[in-house]
């Protein structure tokens, strides 16, 4: 859409007629460019009770140790007979989120032995490897898993200490970080934007998701090309509203004000991003000469 639009209150006071900028009439010229697509989250899921949406993270992280020690007696009693073997978690498994899409886990987590000679180094490879053995209180939530080893016999494997006697009070952790969110996972996205096209209004959308990882999205970008007096200015008012994504229950609406200059060629271009929001669509324009120009 392009249009001559005309506004009042120019504040110049040699302009015989006060509804007209100052040195003459300005038209816009409207322009979109758009992609849309489907994305997918990448990462490991929450631990328990997940959030609505649902969430990815792209590291998980772990921290602590576990002491193990051996005794003479059954069910840990007696003098002690080997000292101790201290398993340390440390570290991070991670993955990588690009437009050519999901990598990994690399593995960066590792647990290091320490049984009396030279330390052992074992990767992390699994989200539930903690090395804690079969007697283990856990605490969990989305984002936090803490094992807190308990004093017991153990029957072999686990800990990475054989078959020995746990102390207790030790605690090992995971945790999720670095949230891959909707926008993120739009970024990177590889759908191509389309030419520039003629039209009053872009719109952008991000649809609602209440389970699984797969967004789909629409992105719009708003060019103007805004005629007007040689070395003058004005003020372009640019409309949005934002409704609920495929109705219209509710709608919150705002304008932003953007000052051009002309400069020798009487030609300004203004691009804008429409900005989006998951579960609504987001429409900007059309656009039109503001009311309240800046002095001339």
């Amino acid at each position: 859409m392009s249009a001559t639009i005309v506004g009042c209150g120019c504040g110049c006071t040699t302009n015989a007629d006060p509804c007209k900028p100052c040195g003459g009439a300005v038209s816009i010229a409207s322009y979109c460019s758009s992609r849309s697509g489907t994305q997918s989250l990448c990462g490991y899921e929450e631990f328990t009770s997940p959030s609505v949406p649902p969430k990815k993270y792209l590291t998980l992280r772990f921290s602590g140790k576990n002491t193990v020690k051996k005794f003479a007696g059954p069910g840990c009693a007696g003098a002690l007979v080997t000292g101790t073997c201290i398993v340390t978690v440390s570290g991070a498994n991670s993955y990588s989120a690009s437009s050519s899409g999901c990598a990994g886990p690399s593995i960066g987590g590792e647990a290091v032995v320490e049984a009396g000679g030279p330390p052992t180094t074992v990767p992390i490879t699994a989200v539930t490897d903690l090395f804690c053995g079969i007697n283990c209180g856990s605490v969990e939530s989305t984002t936090q898993r803490t094992k807190i080893i308990l004093k017991a016999v153990l029957t072999g494997g686990g800990t990475g200490c054989a078959s020995e006697c746990q102390a207790d009070g030790d605690e090992m952790s995971q945790a999720l970080e670095n949230e891959d969110t909707d926008q993120a996972a739009i970024a990177r996205s590889a759908a191509v934007w389309s030419e520039y096209q003629l039209s009053s209004q872009c719109c952008s959308g991000i649809e609602p998701r209440t389970a699984g990882f797969v967004v789909g999205f629409t992105e719009s970008k708003m060019r103007l090309i805004i005629t007007g007096p040689k070395g003058g200015t004005a003020n372009i008012d640019v409309p949005f509203s934002r409704v609920t994504y495929g109705s219209v229950p509710t709608m919150t609406s705002w304008v932003d004000v953007h000052q051009v200059a002309f400069g020798s060629s009487g030609e300004a271009q203004l691009d804008i991003t429409i900005p989006n929001k998951r579960g609504f669509t987001t429409c900007a324009g059309p656009a039109y000469l503001s009311r309240d120009q800046p002095a001339q």
